[in-house]
């Protein structure tokens, strides 16, 4: 009596159309996922960053009261006692949550003053200092915000959304100010600034 070979149940064939489709739904999902998360991640971010930019400009602020005090002029970040976390890039630059920061040190010359009849006297020359802060790069994960601040302790900030100012593009030293006499401080929550620009005082 003959014999057959047992049958075997035919293999199941694999639809490669079938698996590249599932691959690019999962894909899909995965990156629609991704789009959302980012955003309050982003959101978080910045606005730690600023936050710290802000306690910073403070702590500037009161280094420089200090060595005002004691030296009689005020100094730049290499002449600064400053807290850890800060990454000097020169004598006048640092960096600091994802921004950069720049001091300059003037004095009735350096802004446009020296023309005033009533800087002749002694008590007028003063040095004057300014500090800008702005994001290494404008966009959701540094920052959206520059900020300035002078002698009088008060810190402006103004939207960076136009890239007024990022890693290799260093905004003017006065954009901050009234006008380009360094000695005219805003009083009014919001104003606008040298640069034409609004800016807003912050609390």
């Amino acid at each position: 009596m003959a014999t057959h070979p047992p049958l075997t149940p035919p293999r199941r064939q694999t639809s490669r159309g079938f698996a590249l489709l599932e691959t690019l739904i999962v894909l899909s999902l995965c990156a629609l996922l991704s789009t959302h998360a980012a955003a309050p991640i982003a959101r978080a971010r910045r606005s730690a960053n600023e936050q710290r930019v802000r306690a910073l400009l403070r702590e500037i602020h009161l280094a420089q009261i200090q060595r005002s005090s004691a030296t009689g002029e005020f100094g730049y970040f290499s002449e600064l006692e400053l807290n850890g976390g800060v990454t000097r890039l020169a004598d006048d630059v640092i960096s600091h949550a994802d921004y950069v920061f720049r001091i300059w040190i003037a004095d009735e010359r350096l802004a446009g003053l020296d023309a005033a009849q009533d800087l002749r006297r002694e008590s007028a020359r003063q040095p004057y200092y300014a500090v800008l802060a702005w994001p290494r790069a404008a966009g959701d994960w540094s920052g959206r915000t520059v900020y300035f601040a002078s002698e009088s302790g008060q810190i402006a900030a103004m939207s960076n959304q136009a890239a007024r100012g990022t890693r290799t593009r260093t905004p003017s030293w006065h954009v901050g100010y009234v006008e380009a006499a360094m000695n005219a401080h805003p009083r009014e929550l919001r104003y606008v600034g040298a640069d034409g620009h609004t800016w807003e005082l912050l609390p």
